[in-house]
């Protein structure tokens, strides 16, 4: 994987988390130095985007994430 934390971009395949809160989950790492390639609000508005809320980071140590809420369970 490489990570290009100065460009703030990933160049490769990141580990992929799933959440039960994304938006908190997005509170939390920006506190904690995390970048944001892709905040929730900006995911939600992309084309070709499942349902889910979803983010992508770059952590302090370059390491790339891919955070997604999956939707709720149908009726």
């Amino acid at each position: 994987m490489t990570i290009d934390a100065a460009a703030n971009t990933a160049k490769a395949t990141t580990l992929a988390l799933s959440a039960e809160d994304v938006n908190a989950v997005y509170e939390r790492v920006v506190a904690g130095g995390y970048k944001v390639l892709m905040t929730p609000e900006e995911a939600a508005k992309a084309e070709n985007y499942p349902p889910e809320k979803e983010m992508i980071l770059i952590e302090p140590g370059g390491h790339g994430l891919f955070m997604a809420q999956p939707p709720p369970a149908g009726p």
